[in-house]
C-alpha cells in the first residue's frame, strides 16, 4: 500500500505553491499567537520538502469507504489527473537540463556577489570592548566571535559560521542600552546558525528560480527569522516589561535609519513597525498552537502521492490462458497496429531522441524468462511518462502460450497471459523504474521480436 518514489522538481512545483501559501495565509498568526518556532517549523517543512526528492506513494483500491472517504479519493483522482497534464506542459520547457544551465549561473551570480560582500567588509576596524565580550561570553559560544566597526553601513549585520563577525557603527557603541540589545540579537542569530539557513535558501532559489512562488517566499523567510530572534532575544532578558520596552526602543531608533548597503549575505538588524507591533502584543494561546500542530499534519501531505487503482478489471482483447492471471491497473491496454503506429509517430515529431528505444530479438528456452530494466528519467528531452510493448514474429512449435508481466519499482501492475502476437500501452511516471518480463510457458523455445518505446501521452 506504501511504497517510496522518487520524485523530481519539476513534480515538486504544484505542491510547493500549496505548502508555500498555507505558510504565507498563517505565517501572522502564527507570530502573534502561536509558539516562538513555529514559522521557522513550517519553512524547514518547506526546505526538507524541496531538497529530498523522495515521496510516499500510496496505493489505494476503488472499493467503497463510505461516502466521505468516496469523495475525497475522487477528488485526489481528478487532481492527479489534472496536475499531471499541468505538469506535463511545464516539463516539456524546463527540461532538467535546462534547469541546471539556468541555476548554475544564478550561483556563479550569488559567489560574485559574496566574494565583493567579504571584500567591502574587510575594510571594518576589529574592536576590543570589556562590554561587549560580556555579553558574547553569556551564550557560552564554542566559535569565537570578532566585533568590527565599519560606518560605510548604517545597521548592524552579523555574517560568517566557521569565523563569524558582527559589524557595528559608531554611534551603537554610545548607547549602552542599544549595544546590549544589538549584541545580544545578533548573537543570537550566530547561536541558531541562521547564516546556514540563509545560504540554503539562497541555493534553493538558485534551483527553483522557475517556480516564482519559492522566490516570493525568500522575503517573508528573512522577516520571521528576524520575529523569531527577538523573541528569543527578550526571553533571554528575562522576558520583563522593562525588558520588552527597551528592546522595542532600540528596534525603533534603528528604524529610523536608512541601510541603503543592503546585502542578502549577511543577517541585518533591519527592525520594522510590523516586528514592533508582534513584540508589543505576542502571546500564546490554545488556538494558535492546534493551529500549528493541525497545519503541520496536514502539510506532510505534501510528502505523499496518491494512486487510486480501479477494482474494475480491465478485459483484454487476446484470450487469456491462465484463468489466475490479471490484469492489476486500468493503466495498461493492448492496442491495435494503427493505434501503435499513430502512438509513435506523434512520438517522433515531438523530439527526435526517444527516452527508451529497446529492440531486441531472442529466443527462450522452455519455461525460460528474460527481463528488460528501463527508468523514464530524461535530463534532456520531453516529459515521457508512457510507453509501447510491441511483440512481433513469434514462434514456439507447440502454439504461443507466454506471459508478460509489467513492474513499477517493483510492484507489479500488470500480469497477463498470451496466445498470440500482442502490442501494449502503458500509462507511465517520468521518474520511476520499469520491468518488463517475458515469460515462455510452454516447454519448447519461444522465438520474439520485442520492441519497447517511451512516448509523450
Amino acid at each position: 500500500m506504501f511504497e517510496i518514489i522518487k520524485v523530481n522538481a519539476v513534480n515538486k512545483l504544484i505542491k510547493s505553491v500549496l505548502l508555500i501559501a498555507a505558510i504565507l495565509l498563517l505565517r501572522k498568526s502564527f507570530n502573534r499567537k502561536s509558539i516562538k518556532y513555529a514559522n521557522k517549523i513550517m519553512w524547514s517543512l518547506l526546505f526538507v520538502y524541496l531538497i529530498i526528492p523522495f515521496g510516499v506513494q500510496i496505493n489505494i483500491e476503488n472499493a467503497s469507504y463510505g461516502p466521505i472517504l468516496d469523495a475525497c479519493f475522487s477528488f485526489i483522482k481528478n487532481l492527479n489527473e489534472y496536475t499531471e497534464l499541468l505538469l506535463i506542459k511545464f516539463a516539456n520547457v524546463l527540461y532538467l537540463k535546462n534547469r541546471l544551465i539556468a541555476a548554475i549561473l544564478f550561483l556563479i551570480y550569488l559567489i560574485f556577489t559574496a566574494i565583493k560582500t567579504n571584500k567591502a567588509l574587510r575594510s571594518a576596524i576589529i574592536v576590543n570592548n570589556h562590554s561587549i565580550n560580556e555579553y558574547i561570553r553569556s551564550f557560552n559560544l564554542k566559535r569565537r566571535v570578532e566585533v568590527l566597526i565599519n560606518d560605510k553601513l548604517e545597521t548592524p549585520v552579523s555574517y560568517g559560521f566557521f569565523k563569524p563577525k558582527i559589524v557595528l557603527q559608531t554611534y551603537i557603541l554610545k548607547d549602552d542600552i542599544i549595544l546590549k540589545n544589538v549584541i545580544y540579537h545578533e548573537m543570537m542569530h550566530i547561536k541558531k546558525c541562521d547564516i546556514l539557513l540563509n545560504y540554503l535558501k539562497y541555493m534553493l532559489a538558485c534551483f527553483y528560480w522557475y517556480n516564482i512562488f519559492v522566490l516570493l517566499a525568500l522575503k517573508y523567510i528573512d522577516e520571521d527569522m528576524e520575529i523569531l530572534c527577538d523573541k528569543l532575544v527578550i526571553n533571554k532578558m528575562g522576558g520583563s516589561n522593562l525588558a520588552k520596552r527597551e528592546y522595542l526602543e532600540t528596534m525603533y531608533k534603528l528604524s529610523t535609519v536608512e541601510n541603503k548597503n543592503v546585502n542578502k549575505f549577511v543577517l541585518e538588524l533591519n527592525p520594522t513597525l510590523e516586528r514592533m507591533r508582534i513584540m508589543s502584543s505576542y502571546r500564546i494561546t490554545k488556538l494558535g498552537v492546534l493551529s500549528l500542530v493541525l497545519v503541520f499534519i496536514l502539510s506532510l501531505n505534501s510528502f505523499a502521492y496518491f494512486n487510486v487503482e480501479p477494482d474494475d478489471k480491465v478485459v483484454s482483447s487476446v484470450k487469456a490462458l491462465d484463468e489466475g492471471s490479471k490484469l492489476l491497473s486500468d493503466r495498461v491496454e493492448v492496442i491495435d497496429k494503427n493505434e501503435y503506429e499513430k502512438i509513435n509517430k506523434i512520438s517522433d515529431d515531438l523530439i527526435a531522441l526517444r527516452k527508451i528505444d529497446i529492440k531486441d530479438y531472442d529466443i527462450l528456452d522452455g519455461l525460460e524468462s528474460r527481463t528488460y530494466k528501463f527508468n523514464m528519467f530524461s535530463s534532456d528531452t520531453t516529459y515521457h511518462n508512457g510507453f509501447t510493448i510491441k511483440l512481433s514474429e513469434m514462434s514456439c512449435s507447440s502454439g504461443l502460450n507466454y506471459e508478460i508481466m509489467i513492474q513499477e519499482n517493483e510492484r507489479v501492475i500488470y500480469d497477463e497471459t498470451f496466445d498470440k502476437e500482442t502490442i501494449l500501452k502503458v500509462k507511465a511516471n517520468q521518474d520511476n523504474e520499469y520491468k518488463v518480463v517475458i515469460m515462455n510457458k510452454q516447454g519448447k523455445k519461444l522465438k520474439y521480436n520485442i520492441q519497447i518505446n517511451s512516448f509523450v501521452r
